[in-house]
């Protein structure tokens, strides 16, 4: 999936998705490749996915989800467990499926989330 795409789904900004696609990169979470003026990001390792579901039930069950936050974690956990859709994107070639980023850290400031 490209960046216009992520950001359509996400309904968070262009910006948002490249930074975030940014720091994905810097920790080999995600890969990309060329299809003629688009870039394709996709997990390095599909099977992260599963985790990554995981790592969204903790979230739900830990903090106040709100808005943009809740409906970003729907629509990845809709992504992440559809097979349909990951059929749709083998299909189309890649790694067996695209997997939209998650923030850095499931905030939009650079707090932790985490309080004392």
């Amino acid at each position: 999936m490209d960046v216009n795409s992520l950001q359509q789904i996400l309904a968070i900004s262009h910006s948002s998705v490249s930074q975030n696609l940014s720091v994905l990169r810097s920790h080999r979470l995600v890969q990309e490749r060329r299809a003629g003026r688009h870039v394709i990001y996709s997990l390095c390792q599909p099977k992260l996915a599963g985790w990554l579901l995981e790592g969204l039930q903790f979230l739900e069950g830990e903090l106040a989800l709100q808005g943009e936050m809740r409906e970003a974690v729907e629509t990845a956990r809709q992504m992440w467990s559809d097979p349909a859709h990951g059929a749709k994107a083998a299909n189309k070639g890649g790694n067996g499926g695209l997997h939209p980023p998650m923030r850095k850290n499931g905030y939009d400031d650079e707090s932790s989330g985490f309080t004392n």
